[in-house]
């Protein structure tokens, strides 16, 4: 064991690394990862921002590795069998998706309520909601209107969209 990082990424034995740490170090160690031919299981959200995203995957494809956000609901039975029912026909295509998470009750001195380290009910907990709202429906999508309720510190507590995809599902 270490309680070094750059240890780990060293160490040819280790051929894949799992990132678990604070979301504000994500793109930093990601790309650390990949440059030292790691693959990467990184907690969610995977970025910050697009930019960010596209810089992470990017450095994967440069790398020849795996980078997969670590949304544990992707891969649950229950979520692998409603995407097969939406996608696969059976059901017709989505016309409206309504999707709530809540973001109650957080501890004050909590990361996640931390702007500056990536906090945020978006970034928390958004990926469980736009994940399988994007699988369900093909291409891309526009962003029609958002609401937030922000925290004094700029966090937001609650962010709310109105989503259109390509094929007019909203």
């Amino acid at each position: 064991s270490t309680d070094d990082y750059d240890d780990v990424l060293r160490d040819d034995q280790v051929e894949a690394v799992y990132i678990s740490l604070t979301n504000e170090t994500h793109l930093r160690w990601i790309t650390a990862a990949l440059e030292a031919g790691k693959h990467v299981l990184c907690e969610k959200p995977i970025t910050l921002d697009a930019r960010e995203c596209r810089e992470a995957f990017a450095a994967a494809a440069a790398a020849d590795r795996l980078l997969v956000e670590a949304a544990w609901t992707q891969w649950h039975p229950r979520s692998r069998r409603a995407e097969a029912l939406m996608t696969g026909g059976d059901l017709g295509q989505a016309r409206s998706i309504h999707a709530v998470f809540t973001f109650d009750g957080v501890p004050a001195d909590n990361y996640r309520l931390d702007v500056t380290r990536g906090g945020g009910a978006l970034l928390d907990v958004g990926p469980y909601l736009l994940r399988p709202a994007t699988r369900w429906t093909p291409g891309s999508w526009t962003v029609e209107a958002v609401e937030r309720q922000v925290s004094a510190t700029g966090t937001d507590l609650r962010t709310s969209a109105d989503l259109t995809a390509a094929d007019g599902a909203n």
